[in-house]
């Protein structure tokens, strides 16, 4: 799934996010959380756009139930 993030282009990650619902805004944050602790060349800066555009879809509550849900 992290591939599938990494290789859609940062123009259109808006667009992606803007289609998913609230619950599946948390399954991204998953992974872009995921990629950040196993980070690969270059997925930092994108995972950071992910990041911004998710949170500005789901709110703080999508960060706060993936960091608080182990």
């Amino acid at each position: 799934m992290l591939k599938v993030i990494l290789n859609v282009k940062s123009s259109e990650i808006e667009s992606v996010v803007d289609t998913l619902d609230l619950d599946e805004i948390d399954v991204l944050m998953r992974y872009i959380y995921y990629g950040f602790e196993h980070p690969v060349d270059g997925s930092s800066t994108h995972l950071l756009t992910w990041h911004d555009k998710a949170c500005g879809r789901g709110g703080l509550g999508s960060i706060v139930r993936i960091l608080t849900e182990h």
